[in-house]
């Protein structure tokens, strides 16, 4: 429940010969969510006056908006704190640091880095970054499938990083896009949930190799979409790599998913689908 309250600001000025005062009283309406703490906006440069800018946010839930420069960094502090990286490839080189509480970073950029740190952080990405092209840039990593002419995640290439760090971390996709998780989970750290978000999504390739790139040290890797996304796991013949499993029920949000495994030798990872999502066996 949100609420409102009044904030009157007094300002009285008096001649040094105590001749003449003058009060003014100007009245403010704040209005404030319940438990949120008010923030502050920062706005960062574009161009070559951005150019490698730094940026601290203090205490609240601030929003930093870094500019259309290259080799920014911006730093959330305490509280719940929003990073929107700058767009495209003039802001190629930057840096997000979420810092304490559960933050919210929007990527775009090239050669980019995103850190959660501590908290449940969210992680925003859209097709715009996910252009046809190779990707792997110095790793020269192509993707498990070969398909190069996919939507492969252009601005993944090089040393372009998602990372986690603590907490319940989640990776949100929007709009409708084809995603090789061969061709970027190199690139992706610490993650615990995948959001296949708004827009009909495709997992067109997901291996057990990945799932241990993205993924913390317990290996399990949720998956929540709807009826219009869908993923393609290899489950049948000699060479199947994953094997469909129980449902069960997550006992906060009621939600259900469909336990899927694969291992190999000493490694075993665990995927949880929504039973929303379609999938695709073969």
């Amino acid at each position: 429940m949100d609420s409102d309250f009044n904030l009157n600001v007094t300002a009285t000025s008096t001649e040094s010969n105590g001749g003449v005062t003058a009060t003014t009283t100007q009245g403010v309406i704040v209005d404030v969510a319940d438990g949120v703490v008010a923030g502050d906006t920062i706005n960062m440069a574009d161009g070559k006056d951005g150019k490698d800018d730094v940026e601290k946010a203090g205490e609240g839930n601030d929003t930093i908006n870094m500019g259309n420069a290259k080799d920014q960094k911006a730093y959330g502090e305490a509280d719940d704190d929003t990073i929107n990286m700058g767009d495209g490839k003039s802001a190629k080189g930057q840096e997000a640091h979420g810092g304490d509480g559960d933050d919210t970073i929007n990527i775009d950029g090239k050669d980019f880095a995103a850190y959660g740190e501590a908290g449940d952080d969210t992680f925003n990405v859209s097709s715009n970054d996910f252009e046809a092209g190779k990707s792997g840039g110095k790793s020269g990593k192509s993707g498990k499938s070969g398909k190069d002419d996919q939507n492969e995640g252009e601005d993944f290439e090089g040393d372009s990083l998602i990372d986690g760090g603590e907490g319940l971390d989640t990776l949100t996709f929007s709009n409708e896009m084809e995603i090789d998780f061969g061709a970027i989970s190199d690139n992706i750290s610490n993650m615990e949930v995948i959001d296949l978000g708004e827009g009909a999504q495709s997992i067109t390739s997901l291996s057990l190799d990945d799932v241990l790139n993205m993924t913390d040290t317990d290996d399990i890797l949720r998956i929540d979409g709807d009826a219009s996304d869908s993923i393609d796991l290899n489950t049948t013949g000699k060479d199947a790599e994953w094997t469909l499993g129980d449902f069960k029920t997550d006992a906060e949000t009621g939600a259900t998913y469909q336990e899927v495994t694969s291992g190999e030798g000493d490694a075993t990872v665990t995927l949880e689908i929504s039973t929303d999502i379609n999938i695709t066996e073969s």
